[in-house]
């Protein structure tokens, strides 16, 4: 109710409240960790995280949510990370590289532009495929989960699907 609220910093609190009573409720623990990212807390989100981490290989839920806490994690380590207007910039200067298009796809995610976010991994994935340990197909799943919008989603599996097949 806390968070459907936008009320995040009482969300985070009780869910620090529950999972201290017991902490293998990992439903609740994804929530805290995307409430915890929301809230710019990236550390926080990373130690909430990792009771769970080994669901991330079986478990599309808790992949995604390590991409997420890996994106948060890059933002608050990195100082050159901008704004987002300022990786557009550099997207801009240098359109192949990937690096550059990762850090845009990641603050994209984090700013809930999911179709954004969702377009940058497409163009990392199309220029090439597996840098950076599959970066930009594992980035595009993780919007998969966690994207409220079904069509959109739906829309850019499609898009994935050819662009792999097509490559």
């Amino acid at each position: 109710a806390q968070l459907a609220a936008g009320r995040h910093r009482e969300a985070a609190d009780l869910f620090a409240t529950g999972l201290a009573i017991d902490p293998s409720q990992f439903d609740a623990r994804a929530d805290y960790v995307r409430t915890l990212v929301a809230l710019d807390r990236p550390e926080e989100a990373e130690r909430a995280f990792m009771p769970g981490a080994d669901r991330a290989r079986n478990d599309l839920r808790w992949a995604a949510l390590a991409r997420l806490v890996e994106a948060a994690l890059a933002r608050a380590r990195a100082p050159e990370v901008r704004s987002t207007a300022a990786l557009r910039d550099d997207v801009t200067a240098a359109p192949a590289d990937p690096a550059t298009r990762l850090r845009l796809a990641q603050a994209l995610m984090l700013d809930g532009d999911w179709r954004g976010a969702m377009d940058e991994a497409l163009a990392l994935v199309a220029i090439d495929r597996r840098w950076g340990d599959d970066a930009g197909r594992r980035l595009m799943l993780a919007c998969f989960e966690l994207c409220p919008d079904g069509a959109l989603v739906r829309d850019y599996r499609r898009r994935l699907s050819s662009g792999l097949f097509n490559a």
